[in-house]
């Protein structure tokens, strides 16, 4: 019974290690476009959410771009207006970082 514990064990590990290789990878490539379309980024491998691996919060002027790359696959993409006191966010239904990016630019012009 332990041969058959310690060979699952270490199927999970490696599955496991392969999926934060590549949220990783998939990080650093949303880091490099955020920062070339003018963003400030900071990523928190340690995020709040249960669900997520890490958060990438990318920062230009009042608007903050938020990405969550998930454990169990795929992204989240929200919007973060700040106007004074005041903060609201909104979940993009996008998976596109370009179409993120757009919508971020956007609340840019309109929070002005």
């Amino acid at each position: 019974m332990s041969n058959v514990k310690n060979s699952l064990a270490s199927l999970y590990e490696k599955k496991l290690t392969s999926i934060l290789e590549t949220i990783n990878s998939e990080c650093n490539d949303y880091r490099s476009v955020l920062e070339n379309s003018g963003f400030t980024v900071t990523c928190d491998e340690h995020p709040a959410k249960y669900e997520a691996a890490q958060n990438l919060m990318a920062a230009k002027g009042n608007v903050v771009l938020e990405v969550s790359q998930l454990l169990r696959g795929g992204k989240t993409f929200s919007v973060i207006v700040k106007d004074g006191d005041h903060e609201r966010t909104m979940r993009l239904f996008t998976g596109r970082l370009d179409e993120a990016i757009a919508f971020a630019d956007a609340a840019q012009y309109l929070v002005k």
